[in-house]
């Protein structure tokens, strides 16, 4: 885990907001920050295709932790709320699978949406996910990581990681189309 993450405890105060005055000019990412970011909005553009109204991609949320007096920041790639099969799905998209997403879903996220969304969520279903391009089995994570073919088969109480490589779906949907 990265010394400078926070994790959200003890939350007094919290509400989906506009992005923060900071960040009111973006920097030029080069590299492999440039190509997780191009990644993440190709995922983000089929999963709202998919899910519509239900998928809520980088809501930004401001948030106050007792003992604090200045406001944080977070902000989730995305989740998916399904009201019939009450259902929250919390969502952190990166390009190669690592040890801080389930930190960042568990610890900062997850309680962070919990408090701030308007809904009795001891009735729902709550899963994380982390979706990604490249998978290595190799890197040493916290908590086991259970690789899902889909969104669908995420189980609660587990760090489920889903692959999925935005082009190869692309490709495979105009294949389709001339079939």
């Amino acid at each position: 885990m990265r010394r400078r993450f926070r994790p959200a405890r003890n939350i007094t105060f919290a509400e989906f907001a506009d992005p923060p005055p900071m960040l009111a000019t973006q920097p030029k990412h080069k590299g492999a920050k440039a190509a997780g970011i191009r990644y993440e909005r190709q995922v983000h553009g089929l999963l709202k295709d998919l899910y519509g109204e239900r998928y809520f991609k980088s809501k930004w949320i401001h948030f106050k932790v007792q003992g604090e007096n200045k406001f944080r920041w977070c902000q989730p790639d995305a989740f998916l709320l399904d009201l019939v099969e009450l259902r929250l799905l919390l969502i952190e998209i990166k390009l190669r699978h690592c040890n801080l997403a389930w930190y960042q879903m568990k610890y900062l996220y997850l309680p962070v949406l919990e408090f701030v969304l308007p809904l009795d969520l001891n009735l729902f279903t709550v899963c994380t996910c982390e979706i990604v391009h490249w998978y290595d089995p190799a890197i040493r994570t916290d908590r086991p990581a259970k690789l899902r073919k889909d969104l669908a088969s995420v189980e609660p109480n587990e760090f489920a990681v889903h692959i999925l490589n935005p082009k190869r779906i692309i490709r495979s949907m105009k294949l389709e189309d001339f079939a």
